[in-house]
This record gives C-alpha cells, sequence and structure tokens, in this order.
C-alpha cells in the first residue's frame, strides 16, 4: 500500500496519526482498493469491544460520516446495544446461526422477552424508561437524543 493511499483513507476518517500503523497492518493494497473501489457495503465485527466511550463514540462517528457523505453501507455485529442503538436503522438477532427477529432498532431494543432470549440488555436509557412505563412515558428512548427529546419535553411542560 502507498502511503498516499492511507493517508488518504485516514484524510476521510479523520484519523492522520494513525497512517503510519494502517501501512504496516494492512496487506499491500487494501487501503488503496478500498478507497478505489469504494466498496458499497463494509462489514464491522465487534467495533466497540475493548474501547473506551471516547473512542466507541469516534467510531460511531466516523461510520456515520462514511455512510452519510460518502454513502458507505455497514453491517455490524455487536452485542453492544448502546452501541447499535446509535447507528442502527435495521436489526437482525440472532442465536446460534438462525435469525429470532428483524425490525427497527425500537421494536427489537423494547422487545424484553426477545432480549433476554438472546441474552442482550437493552441500551440503559431503555432499560431506565422501560421500568418508569407506569408513570406515562410513552415512547420510550432507544438513545441518548431520543432521551434528551423526552425529558425536554417533560421540562417545558
Amino acid at each position: 500500500m502507498t502511503g498516499t493511499a492511507a493517508y488518504a483513507f485516514l484524510a476521510v476518517c479523520s484519523l492522520p496519526h494513525g497512517a503510519r500503523a494502517l501501512e504496516t497492518s494492512l496487506p499491500d493494497g487494501v487501503a488503496a482498493g478500498l478507497i478505489a473501489m469504494r466498496q458499497p457495503l463494509l462489514l464491522l465485527d465487534e467495533p466497540s469491544a475493548y474501547l473506551d466511550p471516547a473512542a466507541a463514540q469516534q467510531v460511531i462517528r466516523l461510520v456515520r460520516r462514511l455512510n452519510q457523505d460518502y454513502g458507505y453501507t455497514f453491517i455490524i455485529v455487536t452485542h453492544d446495544m448502546e452501541f447499535a442503538a446509535e447507528l442502527a436503522t435495521r436489526m437482525v438477532v440472532m442465536e446460534a446461526g438462525r435469525i429470532l427477529d428483524d425490525g427497527t432498532p425500537r421494536e427489537i431494543l423494547t422487545d424484553a422477552a426477545l432480549l433476554r432470549r438472546a441474552r442482550l440488555e437493552p441500551p440503559t436509557l431503555t432499560k431506565l424508561f422501560s421500568e418508569g412505563a407506569d408513570i406515562g412515558v410513552g415512547t420510550i428512548p432507544v438513545t441518548m437524543a431520543e432521551a434528551h427529546t423526552l425529558l425536554q419535553s417533560w421540562r417545558d411542560r
């Protein structure tokens, strides 16, 4: 891989200091090929594993930017439902190679029985607001932005 290709890829990703690591960790031509071919679909396997919260947020921003600005589509395999809630427009829950359910993040992340069966935890905010459903929460938030909007509406009452 050429240094120029690595820096071009990282400039898109806003990660200029990682160019040397990218050059040495990928086989020759991989990043250049990704840039040149602009693959429409990228697979990420547990991209938030072992990351601190700030690094996970950086990955979320990167995936959003590549999707919104450059048209990339992502299939993300993760057990991190907080991470999935922030990025997904569609979720497929699998167990032992079989599909248990397929739906929107809201449908999946508010289905407590499904999440128990799949041994997944809902996002913390979803769990918190689900437990308060008897006080008239209404639509249970699955993302921080949704929780913020709900709390703002309560404050403005």
